[in-house]
């Protein structure tokens, strides 16, 4: 995650969080430790770390540090989460072993659950925008795409075979294939029609 020309790399085997700012290398420096740091996201002055083994989200929201989230299978609770982002309002998971996307305020409340009710099979990555919420459905290789209400419009998976991660930029989405070590990329015009 890049910010004010830093970039900010989670390091899931040396429990960090790396900071590069220009060719300095640095690390955050916490109270709390982490460990198994799976995803990283930097918003203004705020700051999410998914913490796998923990099954919680670290969350600074620009004066304090708070935990989010117990282990556990209820709205609230994750069961090692692998990706996290912040948004204006809301962060979301990837909720990965309990097989959905999730959403917190930013107090660590519980607000929704996203596609629980989808089979997904291991949900690793997640990407947010003004228009959906996109979410890697890994061991059934497809990609969901919800509305920003969590309801399902549609499902892809041609091309897709283990996705680890989905990111949106310009109409453009990027999908990276775990199993291929490939990267995919969707004009999003071409898939607007295609059907579930």
């Amino acid at each position: 995650i890049l910010k004010e020309r830093a970039l900010f790399v989670p390091e899931y085997g040396r429990d960090s969080i790396a900071v590069m700012r220009g060719n300095k290398l640095g690390y955050l420096v916490l109270q709390d430790s982490l460990d198994a740091p799976a995803a990283i996201s930097v918003y203004n002055n705020e700051i999410a770390i998914a913490d796998f083994y923990p099954n919680r989200v670290l969350y600074y929201d620009g004066k304090n540090w708070i935990s989010i989230a117990t282990e556990g299978k209820e709205l609230g609770q994750l069961y090692y989460p692998t990706d996290v982002q912040i948004t204006e309002k809301h962060i979301f998971v990837a909720d990965a072993y309990n097989h959905r996307g999730q959403v917190f305020d930013k107090r660590g409340n519980g607000v929704a659950l996203i596609g629980d009710d989808q089979k997904m099979n291991a949900a690793t990555g997640l990407f947010v925008n003004d228009n959906a919420v996109y979410i890697t459905d890994f061991e059934n290789g497809r990609i969901l795409i919800f509305d920003l209400e969590y309801h399902l419009k549609q499902i892809l998976e041609t091309g897709i075979d283990k996705p680890t991660d989905v990111y949106v930029e310009d109409q453009v989405m990027y999908i990276t294939n775990y199993r291929k070590g490939q990267l995919v990329k969707y004009l999003l015009k071409d898939i607007v029609d295609e059907k579930l």
